[in-house]
């Protein structure tokens, strides 16, 4: 009998640090925000960026001089890492009830299975949107999540499409491959760094779908078993389980 396709979900919370301060000081709310170094001595760099900065055209890494000479308007407030840690924890916890099988992949990012949890959530979009309810609720961060057949794909559908609509939640399936992965520049694939992306260059590949139609025994014999792990992932296709540990994390009150 055929396995049932799995279904998991990427969330990432949006612009976190910045958005957890948001939610610690309201009157930030509306306003270009950086989580960054000492701003009088335009010292250090930009950790996180709120949607109003970015729209000033500020990027996370760039040096707190850099941002403020693209926003004059914004208002910079130093790291608190303690407090974001209690947030994810708490983010954690909430996607402890969504499912049972849950791997956090960064502080602000975090895997979810659902697969045959049909009689608790209708579709993955219900669980997804479940999940970003509760996490606006109780912790005042917005999160796009992305849903896929595996973790490549959830993520790939949270970083393209998820980020960029209005609802926060993106579905990929096999169908959306050639259609919405492989026209992507490589750049943009997820496990591409940038030297990678130049040995990739350097073949003549530009795009995910450059990669998948190339011959596989040929990656193979340049990147070894990595050539056969890029070649699936291209297709669209990642075996890579979730690893995530048993229990609840203790909730103490992350405000």
């Amino acid at each position: 009998m055929a396995q049932p396709i799995p279904t998991i979900l990427l969330a990432d919370m949006n612009t976190f640090y910045a958005s957890v301060e948001i939610a610690h000081n309201p009157t930030l709310r509306g306003k270009p925000v950086l989580v960054c170094g000492d701003p009088e001595r335009r010292h250090g760099i930009i950790l996180a960026a709120s949607r109003e900065a970015k729209a000033c055209g500020v990027k996370t890494a760039m040096t707190v001089g850099e941002a403020i000479a693209c926003c004059p308007r914004a208002v910079c407030v130093r790291p608190r890492m303690a407090t974001y840690i209690k947030a994810a924890q708490k983010i954690r916890q909430i996607a402890q009830t969504i499912s049972p099988v849950v791997e956090p992949y960064s502080i602000d990012e975090l895997f979810m299975d659902v697969s045959r949890m049909e009689k608790i959530w209708p579709s993955p979009e219900a669980a997804a949107q479940a999940f970003q309810r509760r996490v606006m609720d109780e912790v005042g961060v917005p999160c796009s999540v992305g849903i896929g057949s595996n973790k490549f794909m959830a993520k790939m559908a949270c970083d393209i499409e998820a980020k960029k609509k209005a609802s926060g939640v993106a579905l990929w399936n096999d169908a959306d491959i050639p259609v919405k992965l492989h026209p992507l520049p490589l750049r943009e694939m997820f496990m591409v760094g940038s030297k990678m992306e130049r040995h990739f260059k350097n073949m003549g590949l530009l795009t995910i779908g450059d990669l998948a139609r190339y011959p596989l025994r040929f990656l193979q014999h340049r990147f070894g078993r990595n050539g056969l792990m890029y070649h699936q992932l291209a297709w669209g296709k990642d075996d890579s389980l979730i690893f995530h540990q048993l229990g609840l994390v203790k909730d103490d009150g992350w405000r």
